[in-house]
């Protein structure tokens, strides 16, 4: 049986720890950007619950995108990478809200962050956010 106190709906935000060139990026930096997501869960009107995730290593597959076709190449090869993230918790009415300034403040990230794109994860799975030079 499940809790009544179970939040129905999550985002994980995961920020880099390199930069697309490989070169790491600094700890003040990274921090920055954790205490700006950190203090949008905690303010008005979300005040939510939230978990600072320690750096893990994830892997995917290295892709290449054919304009052509409109389709991915995967190589063989995976590519991993090292991220921190933080888990926010919160109901499905504020849901739709946090997402809208989550996704603003990736892009923001992103672009602060020298990232090709930027990414959060949700129930329904992970979701990437191309980021557009200017």
């Amino acid at each position: 049986m499940a809790s009544e106190n179970v939040l129905p709906e999550f985002i994980r935000i995961v920020v880099p720890q390199e930069e697309k060139d490989e070169t790491p990026i600094a700890g003040s930096r990274i921090e920055r950007w954790v205490k700006v997501f950190c203090g949008l869960v905690s303010s008005k009107p979300f005040r939510l619950g939230y978990e600072k995730l320690a750096a893990s290593k994830g892997g995917w597959p290295r892709g290449k995108y054919d304009p052509a076709t409109g389709e991915w190449e995967f190589a063989e090869a995976v590519m991993e990478e090292t991220t921190r993230s933080i888990k926010v918790f919160c109901g499905a009415r504020q849901f739709a809200s946090l997402r809208a300034r989550v996704v603003a403040l990736l892009v923001e990230m992103g672009q602060d962050l020298n990232q090709d794109s930027v990414a959060y994860e949700t129930r329904k799975g992970l979701h990437t956010i191309k980021i557009r030079r200017s």
